[in-house]
């Protein structure tokens, strides 16, 4: 299980795979995936017919194509694969695999994630996640009330 110590590593290294001034989703639009957007992934991970897949891959922005998010390249950075195919936040990789993260490692890249998705660099978001940490027992319940039904996990760190 990804705690939250761990999680800051993890994600203090994939910033450093793009730099702090990487934007992955530079219009803050649109769809991020843990997985660089590629033919296979399009077809395997969102069952895109082949009539579709030129289009898919044209609405895609150049970015998500380099690379896999944040939060992607981070949890892969761990040794992780399984989330690469999950379709959703953090949260839904967390009810899919409830095993992999702590409370606290969750929300923590909740954080850094809603940052990347809104459109800021990969520094940023880093930063913005490390703000929030300090404070993560008041913060992770007023920012998130339902952190009783995000994970079946009772490991808050």
């Amino acid at each position: 299980m990804i705690k939250l110590e761990e999680a800051r590593g993890l994600l203090a290294r994939a910033v450093l795979t793009q730099g702090p001034d990487f934007v992955y989703n530079p219009d803050g639009k649109g769809s991020c995936y843990y997985s660089p957007v590629t033919k296979d992934f399009l077809r395997e991970v969102h069952l895109i017919t082949e009539k579709r897949l030129e289009t898919a891959l044209a609405d895609s922005s150049e970015p998500a194509k380099l690379t896999g998010c944040l939060i992607g390249v981070a949890l892969s950075l761990a040794g992780e694969t399984r989330h690469l195919k999950i379709l959703g936040g953090i949260y839904e990789v967390a009810r899919n695999l409830p095993d992999l993260l702590s409370i606290r490692a969750m929300h923590y890249l909740r954080t850094a994630q809603a940052k990347q998705d809104n459109g800021v660099t990969w520094g940023e978001a880093y930063q913005e996640a490390e703000r929030g940490w300090l404070d993560a027992d008041n913060w992770t319940i007023r920012q998130y009330p339902d952190t009783a039904t995000t994970s079946q996990s009772t490991n808050h760190d």
